[in-house]
């Protein structure tokens, strides 16, 4: 689901992760994009290989991201990350509705 007020995009929909602390994993991710000024937000919530869940928090400027993963197991881990975000999904709807 995409919706768009502009200037703000606000993105919702499944997640498919390769890395990071879910190593192989789907669910379920919410963006909010402001185009303005190119600040992004990103939460995110995976069930990841071996029954465990992993939820993120994600901010960035444009492209690049700062993201804060933890780990829901017997070991309970967290992790910082820096990621190059590409929502191509967002991108290909705001250059077909211009």
């Amino acid at each position: 689901m995409l919706l768009v007020q502009d200037p703000l995009v606000l993105a919702l929909g499944p997640v498919f992760e390769l890395g990071g602390m879910a190593g192989l994993g789907v669910g379920g991710q919410v963006d909010l994009i402001h185009l303005a000024n190119g600040l992004s937000l990103e939460v995110s919530a995976v069930y990841a290989q071996r029954s465990r869940a992993v939820v993120s928090v994600s901010v960035g400027y444009a492209i690049i991201n700062v993201e804060w993963q933890h780990l829901f197991d017997h070991e309970n881990g967290d992790a910082i990350f820096f990621k190059l975000r590409l929502p191509v999904g967002v991108f290909l709807f705001l250059l077909n509705h211009r």
